[in-house]
């Protein structure tokens, strides 16, 4: 096991802390944490049905190499950021893209 795979799911963890200890000292508001996290699931759901399930079934072991994995990342960020930007909501000032990251990755994980 790699250092990357060893403290992806600590940085995910303090991740989600850091923005629920923002969250209860009242820098995010509980309405805005929702539109995240809606969105974000929305946006890797999104992912996982137009890109992630078609690489699976064009490849003839059903696996997503390392690389498809961070393009459907990539994507993923792409999308709840624009989503973000359609709502009138800049995630990746409020957030930062790491923290953003850390969300994707905490729901990919969940829906594995």
């Amino acid at each position: 096991m790699n250092y990357i795979e060893l403290l992806t799911p600590l940085v995910i963890m303090l991740i989600g802390a850091a923005i629920a200890y923002f969250q209860r000292k009242g820098y995010i508001s509980a309405e805005l944490a929702k539109k995240l996290e809606l969105d974000v699931q929305g946006s890797v759901a999104a992912v996982q049905h137009e890109y992630v399930a078609a690489i699976k079934a064009a490849n003839e072991d059903g696996v997503v190499t390392p690389q498809e994995a961070e393009n459907a990342r990539k994507m993923a960020l792409a999308k709840l950021i624009a989503v973000g930007k359609e709502k009138g909501i800049d995630y990746a000032k409020t957030y930062g893209v790491t923290a953003l990251v850390g969300l994707i990755e905490k729901k990919v994980t969940e829906l594995k």
